[in-house]
């Protein structure tokens, strides 16, 4: 039997009904079944599958924020040696 994006994206969706988390939305995502095992794992209870991504977005921003800083505090640490 050949592979179908479409009855795999099927099985996934199903996967994910059955786990009484799908939201209807205008925008659908395709995720590797390996993925969606990640994020059902960092979802706490009474949480949607779209607050989990929201969540793993804000600490990346909050991450890069931390990075920038640092490196401007490097630099600006190197021009006074200057």
């Amino acid at each position: 039997m050949a592979f179908s994006y479409r009855n795999h994206y099927l099985r996934i969706e199903n996967r994910i009904l059955n786990a009484g988390i799908l939201m209807k939305a205008p925008k659908q995502i395709i995720l590797r079944e390996d993925v969606i095992d990640d994020l059902l794992h960092l979802r706490k209870p009474g949480m949607t599958l779209s607050w989990v991504i929201e969540e793993l977005i804000e600490h990346e921003k909050k991450r890069r924020l931390v990075d920038d800083i640092r490196r401007i505090q490097e630099r600006e640490a190197l021009l006074e040696l200057l």
